[in-house]
């Protein structure tokens, strides 16, 4: 589903790269600026879709760190950096700005879905189970080893 309305976005902005910016100005330089960022913006959601469905799962999993991370990295360790060399470094311009930013979103849409593809689920609904006090009703889910994401205080009172 993610994919499809990535799909769409890249088609609604390629259809409208020569009217958008008229809508709001008749300056042909704004045009034509517009006009070369909206496929590269279209291609950028793209990477958002799935970006932004696999952080949503991360931190579902309350692994808000994880994400975060992920997201920090992509953009200012890879999508910055692309953007300053393209856009100023290589004299692409504009247009290289934008690369950068869809250098951003394809490396976070795949960092993103390395994490969800990767996570070990039976480890992760143990311990939703014991975050939420889900296994209360007589038997205690096992304790899952502990890593650096399980500092979250439990939701419900542990005295009983």
């Amino acid at each position: 589903m993610a994919a499809g309305m990535g799909c769409g976005a890249v088609g609604f902005a390629a259809s409208v790269r020569g009217v958008w910016a008229r809508m709001y100005t008749d300056d042909e330089g704004v045009g034509r600026l517009a006009a070369a960022a909206l496929p590269i913006l279209g291609l950028c959601e793209l990477g958002n879709c799935p970006q932004t469905v696999g952080c949503g799962v991360v931190r579902g999993t309350a692994r808000p760190a994880a994400a975060a991370n992920v997201n920090l990295g992509a953009f200012y360790l890879v999508g910055m950096p692309v953007a300053v060399g393209l856009g100023f470094g290589l004299g692409v311009g504009f247009r290289g700005l934008w690369l950068g930013l869809l250098a951003a979103q394809v490396c976070c849409a795949g960092m993103m879905l390395y994490v969800v593809g990767t996570t070990n689920w039976e480890y992760q609904a143990v311990r939703a189970q014991l975050l939420t006090c889900g296994a209360r009703s007589g038997e205690r889910a096992e304790t899952p080893a502990t890593d650096e994401n399980d500092s979250q205080p439990l939701i419900c009172d542990t005295e009983e």
